[in-house]
């Protein structure tokens, strides 16, 4: 299979690295040192275990070089989709499959502007990488990646295709007929970590040591859940809650991505997140203060800094 992958950050160099058995092209048109130093070295990979490994993958910085894909995997952050994808359109043919393993809700309309919706897949993944450095990643955590169709429209063929894809690679996968629970179950999570972790800088395990943090935590993810629920979506605010504060003692000391950008001063995803529970708490007649909030804040901490 010919795949494309739109950002060759940590998680999509990652990936890139996962499907290196096929006809893979990395594209990344900013990052220029990252991507000639993997076409005259290959990607470096610090494996979980302790080890290394050099992988040999196509990376470009124009996207005349790659042609039409079969699939099209984006990693970019959620604000600049539509950039991307423009970038990407000569890399979009008639049949080809649109998958995002992005954050956030609000993204799916911005993908049929460019396939039909039968074409269109997301997922999530428990997957982790980090950046070191041209041509230079961390594979920081394994975990399960899902995925499903946006569409029941889309045909078996399609959904035998990428899980094939994910099949051959070796890491663990889950194809599901859909994919909406799982996108909102990872919401609540980055809903309850990401905005308080960069307001407060602080890592993911503040939020459960420190007594006021973790009750601002608890009431914007209880405000999520109640959005969620007015969409048609069966969460429970304890439960989601008590998933939100594991994740928080998993991964004590890890640096949120949105502390990341807002340390680097770099566009945050915090409009599909928080942002994302506030405007669809408005559509549905949910108040969502706290969200609110935090939104407004981190917008302000990053127009400052």
């Amino acid at each position: 299979m010919k795949v494309g992958i739109v950002g060759a950050g940590a998680l999509g160099s990652l990936f890139g690295s996962f499907f290196e058995h096929e006809d893979v092209w990395l594209f990344e048109p900013l990052n220029t040192a990252h991507v000639d130093r993997i076409r005259s070295q290959g990607l470096l990979v610090h494996t979980p275990e302790g080890g290394t490994r050099r992988v040999r993958l196509n990376a470009v910085t124009c996207v005349d070089e790659i042609g039409r894909c079969d699939l099209l995997a984006l990693f970019v952050k959620a604000p600049v989709t539509r950039c991307a994808l423009e970038s990407a359109r000569p890399m979009i043919g008639e049949g080809t499959l649109l998958l995002s393993l992005q954050n956030g809700i609000g993204i799916a309309e911005i993908l049929e502007d460019f396939v039909p919706r039968e074409k269109l897949f997301r997922g999530v993944t428990s997957q982790g990488s980090t950046f070191l450095g041209p041509g230079e990643i961390r594979h920081a955590g394994v975990g399960k990646t899902r995925v499903g169709p946006l569409s029941s429209a889309g045909n078996e063929t399609d959904r035998t295709a990428v899980a094939g894809l994910f099949q051959r690679s070796q890491i663990p996968f889950e194809m599901v007929d859909s994919v909406r629970h799982l996108v909102w179950e990872k919401l609540l999570i980055n809903v309850g970590i990401n905005a308080l972790t960069a307001i407060f800088n602080v890592p993911n395990g503040e939020l459960i040591n420190d007594q006021d943090l973790q009750t601002i935590m608890r009431g914007a993810v209880c405000e999520a859940v109640m959005v969620a629920r007015a969409n048609g979506l069966d969460f429970r605010p304890e439960r989601a809650v008590h998933e939100v504060e594991k994740i928080c003692r998993l991964t004590a000391e890890n640096i949120s991505s949105m502390l990341q950008d807002v340390r680097r001063g770099s566009l945050t995803e915090i409009d599909y997140i928080n942002g994302a529970i506030v405007r669809e708490g408005e559509r549905l007649g949910v108040e969502t203060p706290l969200n609110c909030l935090l939104t407004r804040l981190i917008k302000e901490k990053v127009r400052i800094e």
